[in-house]
């Protein structure tokens, strides 16, 4: 079975990974390219914010966040 999820939930910076590497990554693949993206975060700077939505990030959330506003933001980026 080939599953892929329908929304990526995603730190900016994971252990030895640059999460904005990633998100350019995905939308340069074809068959991943349409995946809705959410970067949850402490990072809140302005350029890092900017360069997410730049680079195809459907939604940017600071850390701490309410788990109720994530999940309903959640489902309206997934239809």
């Amino acid at each position: 079975i080939n599953m892929r999820p329908d929304v990526l939930l995603m730190d900016v910076f994971i252990t030895n990974v640059d999460g904005l590497e990633v998100l350019e990554q995905i939308r340069e693949n074809a068959t991943l390219a349409d995946m809705r993206i959410i970067f949850l975060s402490t990072v809140g700077s302005s350029r890092i914010i900017n360069m997410a939505f730049n680079l195809g990030a459907d939604y940017y959330v600071m850390k701490p966040c309410n788990p109720k506003v994530l999940s309903k933001r959640i489902v309206q980026i997934a239809d």
